[in-house]
């Protein structure tokens, strides 16, 4: 009996034990500015992981020389994206190198956390910086960052979602397996692979070290003839469908990029060439629609004609290319051809000569690409049909609606002061969890009580037997 009354002790010890053990985990709270905390800053201190910080409409304002730092999984949304201002002021730093002085300026925001929401907000900033996010699954939806140098959107993560946003300055990303769509910043340079890049309006993309990206629906046009519109520099096996360029010195350029899909995209406007490449080779580019070039009667141009980079680069060999895709070529606007059967097919390939120079002023003509199926009249770019290659069907499906709320929170009774923490009680779902547990400790507990009294018994009872048989 007593080893029974021992055991009971025992369990019910174990069950205390783990009602103190188990954590209290509270529920995600929105915390509203300026209703619970008069500044986003406070709002933010005094936020946990997992927290909403709900702005209303209104201008803020930030520190003055600081940078916003957060190190928290947080969701900050806007009351809604015109009216929700924030205005940051972060460092302007100066550095001198030798007599020469360098500027740069700190990050606004500088974000450190994965599943990090930034929504619907206007971020004015001045001098300049950046929206800096260092994390995975981020999502950047809805915002306006403006005013600034070349104040932009930073992101070096992978799953993240970068869409609807406008600005001043550029989106850079570095990762994978992301979407940037919709946005209308001043350029866009993305690192890394597997992303979807669509549907934005800029003056400038970029891919540097970058493979199996889908680029489609972008319209990436200047009036200034900057140097070039879409430039892929160590960038392989990337499809690009759909976009449009226009007003560049080179519409698009492949430096040292490979085994890259270009088709069905409107290449016009661009004063030196639709195309410039440098050491790339493989490229399969058809199906595109090239006119209006303003002052070279060519559309393409290879670096490798210039002494000084074949000097800088002495592996580099005149690029070769697939200008057709065995059926169909291209629409270039200087092709004064024939088309005697009618096809729309011209007649005569369309050869592509470039002049290699050498130092010295001596010079040779060198086939640079041949278009064997040219075409007669402009491709309407949007009714290709686009086969996706299989290693693109499971990137990002195309947009949907935002998977978080960007709504006004339910109304709360405003503290009396709106510096201190609003009381909002979670729900005790761990201290349940503890009790159902303690309960069935103490059941399985009475239960081996009654087993072990049952067996004590029968025991007994099975002394008592031998006993009668031995007399």
């Amino acid at each position: 009996m007593g080893k029974s009354v021992a055991l009971l002790l025992v369990l019910v010890l174990t069950a205390s034990s783990i009602v103190s053990v188990l954590p209290v985990k509270a529920e995600a709270r929105t915390l509203v500015v300026p209703d619970h905390y008069s500044t986003i800053v406070a709002a933010i201190a005094n936020a946990n992981n997992g927290d909403t910080v709900f702005i209303r409409k209104g201008t803020y304002e930030g520190p003055i020389n600081q940078t916003v730092v957060i190190d928290k999984t947080l969701s900050i949304v806007g009351e809604n994206a015109e009216n929700t201002i924030i205005k940051l002021y972060p460092a302007y730093n100066m550095t001198w190198i030798l007599t020469t002085p360098f500027f740069s300026y700190s990050d606004a925001i500088a974000i450190t956390a994965d599943d990090f929401k930034l929504l619907n907000l206007t971020v004015i900033i001045y001098p300049g910086g950046d929206v800096s996010v260092t994390g995975n699954r981020t999502q950047i939806i809805g915002n306006n960052i403006t005013r600034g140098y070349s104040s932009g959107i930073t992101v070096q993560g992978s799953y993240c979602r970068i869409t609807d946003n406008s600005g001043s300055g550029p989106i850079r990303l570095n990762g994978s397996f992301s979407e940037v769509a919709r946005n209308a910043p001043y350029g866009i340079n993305i690192v890394g692979s597997f992303n979807v890049i669509r549907d934005n309006v800029c003056q400038g993309l970029a891919f540097d070290d970058s493979k199996n990206n889908i680029v489609s629906g972008n319209k990436v046009t200047t009036d200034s003839r900057s140097y070039c519109g879409i430039c892929f520099s160590n960038s392989h096996n990337n499809l690009f469908y759909r976009n449009r360029v226009a007003g560049f010195g080179y519409g698009v350029e492949l430096w040292l990029s490979s085994n890259n899909a270009i088709m069905a995209n409107a290449i016009t406007d661009c004063d030196t060439g639709s195309f410039a490449l440098a050491g790339s080779f493989n490229n399969r580019i058809s199906l595109n629609l090239m006119k209006n070039n303003n002052w070279w009667d060519r559309y393409f141009y290879d670096f490798y004609s210039d002494p000084w980079v074949r000097d800088g680069n002495p592996d580099m060999k005149v690029s070769t290319n697939f200008w057709d895709n065995g059926s169909v070529g291209n629409y270039w606007g200087d092709y004064n051809g024939t088309d005697a059967n009618g096809d729309g097919i011209g007649d005569l390939p369309y050869i592509m000569k470039i002049v290699v120079r050498y130092f010295g002023n001596g010079e040779e003509e060198v086939v640079f690409g041949r278009d064997n199926f040219p075409l007669m009249t402009p491709v309407n770019i949007d009714s290709v049909s686009i086969e996706l290659p299989e290693w693109a069907l499971n990137l990002p499906p195309e947009p949907q609606e935002i998977d978080h709320p960007v709504t006004e929170p339910e109304p709360q009774e405003p503290t009396s002061t709106p510096s201190s923490e609003p009381e909002i009680e979670p729900f005790p779902t761990s201290v349940i969890v503890a009790s159902v547990a303690v309960a069935a400790v103490a059941i399985a507990g009475a239960g081996l009580l009654v087993y072990f009294k049952k067996r004590n018994h029968q025991a007994e009872t099975f002394r008592y037997l031998l006993l009668e048989d031995e007399q």
